[in-house]
Order: structure tokens, then C-alpha cells, then sequence
């Protein structure tokens, strides 16, 4: 039996997952019944561990404006750098740049609900170009 590490990007219905993974000859996003997943929890204190490379997933962060007021944006995950991430935002502040690099373990993120982010940009559409 095949065992492969990957994450949820999307839930589709009650029993469907949108499903990207990781392997040697690069990645794929395949669709998955809740039936053939097993939800992994990382163990904080083993820190040689390979994780899956975050590389396409999508989150929800909750960021501080310079006015102090707190909302949540949607982006994808362009790179991970181990510890940081560069992250793609759907919708960027005038005059500054989509890109940014987070620190997830300083950030208040997580990877929303489908339904939450219905009408926003759609995977292919998000950070068109960074490919």
C-alpha cells in the first residue's frame, strides 16, 4: 500500500477533498473521497521531519492595517522558505505589492472554509505568472 503526504486545498462537498501533493516528479492536485485520507497530526518535538512542501495552498490570514483595524485576506502560498512563506494576496493594498513574506508561527492563519471564500479568485487565477 502507497502512503503520500499532501494537504487539503479545498472541500468540495461532504465527501470530496481537493487534494495537492508533492513528489519527485513535481506536483498535482487530484480529488480524493474522505474515505482515502487520513488526517496526520506533526509532532512539534520531531523536528527532522520532511513536511510537505506548502507550496499552492491556499490561507486565510488575519492581518493588522496601519489603522489598527484586523481583517482576514485570502492568498497562496508561492514559496516556503522552512520557517517563512512568500505569500500572493488576492486583493493588495494600493500602491503595494501582492507579495509578502509571512512567518506562520507569528501569524494568525488558517486554511478557511471552501464556502468562505466562494467568489474570490480561483486557483488558476490567483498569482497569475509566478509559475
Amino acid at each position: 500500500m502507497l502512503w503520500r503526504t499532501g494537504f487539503v486545498v479545498r472541500v468540495l462537498s461532504t465527501r470530496r477533498y481537493r487534494v495537492r501533493i508533492v513528489g519527485g516528479k513535481g506536483e498535482r492536485l487530484t480529488e480524493e473521497n474522505h474515505f482515502n485520507l487520513c488526517p496526520l497530526q506533526v509532532r512539534r518535538d520531531y523536528e527532522s521531519m520532511p513536511l510537505p512542501d506548502r507550496a499552492g495552498m491556499r490561507i486565510r490570514c488575519k492581518l493588522t492595517h496601519d489603522d489598527g483595524t484586523q481583517q482576514l485576506h485570502w492568498g497562496t502560498v508561492v514559496k516556503d522558505l522552512a520557517e517563512k512563506v512568500l505569500i500572493c494576496w488576492d486583493e493588495a493594498d494600493p500602491g503595494q505589492s501582492a507579495f509578502e513574506i509571512l512567518r506562520l508561527d507569528e501569524d494568525q492563519w488558517d486554511c478557511g472554509d471552501s464556502e468562505d471564500n466562494a467568489g474570490s479568485i480561483s486557483e488558476g487565477e490567483a498569482c497569475r505568472g509566478t509559475e
